[in-house]
């Protein structure tokens, strides 16, 4: 019965196997990743009390027109080609990656990461779940 159902309904059943080795294919490698996803509370905790510097990964202008403090703006194509002479003085201290919403920045905390950035976190839901909590931003270009 359920190969007569298969061989009928092949795209449908391959699509379903295709996502349930995607979702466990995901799930598996966040549960070894070294890289965190923080809440706002846990970043601001990093900021304050273990000298945390912050990657944001938004363009040049947004990042002018107010980022949080302590950040350091890199592309995500800086950080593929490793062009972020700054930021490998801190890599002793934890990074907290963040781009627009939060989604953009596994790739980019991942190649921190393989650099030999070993504390790496990405904030949840970026610079817009912040602003949406009401958190300062800055237009000052202070870092540690």
């Amino acid at each position: 019965m359920i190969i007569n159902f298969f061989s009928k309904h092949l795209l449908l059943c391959t699509t379903w196997i295709m996502l349930f080795l995607l979702v466990v294919t995901l799930t598996i490698s966040s549960f070894f990743s070294k890289i965190e996803n923080i809440t706002r509370t846990k970043a601001i905790q990093l900021i304050n009390r273990n000298k945390a510097v912050v990657v944001d990964l938004r363009n040049r202008s947004k990042f002018y027109s107010g980022h949080i403090i302590f950040s350091m703006n890199f592309t995500p194509e800086e950080i593929e080609n490793k062009k972020i002479e700054g930021l490998i003085k801190y890599i002793n201290n934890p990074v907290v990656v963040v781009s627009e919403n939060g989604i953009e920045s596994f790739h980019s905390a991942k190649k921190l990461s393989q650099y030999g950035f070993n504390q790496v976190y990405i904030l949840k839901e970026g610079i817009n779940g912040w602003l949406n909590n009401e958190l300062p931003l800055t237009k000052k270009n202070i870092i540690l």
